[in-house]
C-alpha cells in the first residue's frame, strides 16, 4: 500500500477507501503520507439488478 500511496501523493491525487475491508490500513497508511482519503459506504454493484443500482446512484446523489 505504500507504494500506492507514494503515487498517489506524487500526482496529488487522493484515495477512495470502499470499506470492504473494515480492518483496512489504508486510512492510516494515507494519513502518514499526507495523502487525502475519503470513504465510500455505497456500493454500486453489490446487487446485480439494475433497479437496485439506480437506488444506489440516486443516494450517492443525496449524500451531502
Amino acid at each position: 500500500m505504500n507504494i500506492v500511496f507514494e503515487v498517489l501523493q506524487e500526482n496529488g491525487l487522493m484515495y477512495v477507501d470502499s470499506k470492504s475491508n473494515y480492518f483496512s490500513l489504508s486510512p492510516d497508511v494515507a494519513e502518514k503520507l499526507g495523502v487525502p482519503i475519503v470513504e465510500n459506504h455505497i456500493f454500486l454493484d453489490d446487487v446485480a439488478d439494475v433497479g437496485h443500482i439506480t437506488e444506489q446512484c440516486q443516494a450517492i446523489q443525496e449524500r451531502p
